[in-house]
């Protein structure tokens, strides 16, 4: 159950309980501690589940429990912290370096789009529809500038849900846009050019810092 979960959701905290049957008590007093932060984490896109499996908890070796494994695109990353502490798992599962994979671009929702965009002002977004081969190569030539886009900070995700290209006021997908406080701007230019998209990228960022700067003169 929770391999087919984390293949088709983009993120899931799983919560691993341990023998419930004879432990029900302290299950549900788990539970309840968490029951706030699963509503919380459902706004932006995250699934919460709990899972009382301990042959599936031994293969990820864990062996204290209860514990939390948090799924981004598959790929997993524990809570080291007091599971029972709600507050510290909501900010370990929506911290930026706990939700974005470094030199990976993320799938996301738009829900957890919209969460990065209140977080992080600047996001920029490969919007698409999936199977659509021109969208692959475009993927392709920004897998291409990841990691120097890492390096600067840059936050740069994509998103296939339906939709998605209505939501926005964009007309056709694939677009790859910037989000600017929350405001769409697509990029026009040569999407299979690598150096276009980066320049692109940095004269956006520079704009807004130019921008920031005679603002903060003023």
């Amino acid at each position: 159950m929770l391999k087919t979960l984390t293949e088709e959701e983009e993120y899931v905290v799983a919560l691993f309980l341990s023998n419930c049957d004879k432990n029900a008590e302290k299950c549900e007093e788990t539970l309840e501690e968490l029951e706030t932060i699963g509503e919380e984490l459902e706004k932006i896109g995250v699934l919460f589940v709990f899972i009382d499996d301990e042959s599936h908890a031994s293969r990820m070796s864990i062996t204290n429990f209860p514990a939390i494994a948090f799924y981004r695109n598959g790929e997993h990353v524990m809570f080291e912290g007091h599971v029972e502490n709600e507050m510290a798992v909501l900010k370990f599962v929506t911290d930026l370096e706990n939700l974005l994979i470094p030199g990976k671009i993320e799938e996301i929702g738009i829900s957890m789009m919209e969460y990065l965009m209140q977080e992080k002002r600047d996001v920029f977004v490969l919007l698409y529809e999936e199977g659509d081969g021109r969208a692959g190569k475009i993927l392709q030539r920004l897998e291409s500038i990841d990691n120097e886009l890492d390096k600067d900070g840059v936050v740069l995700v994509k998103c296939s849900d339906e939709g998605v290209e209505e939501e926005y006021g964009l007309g056709y997908l694939p677009r790859l846009v910037y989000f600017k406080g929350g405001v769409p701007e697509p990029f026009v230019g040569d999407e299979q050019e690598p150096k276009e998209i980066l320049h692109w990228i940095k004269s956006e960022l520079k704009k807004d810092e130019i921008k920031s700067v005679t603002k903060g003169e003023q």
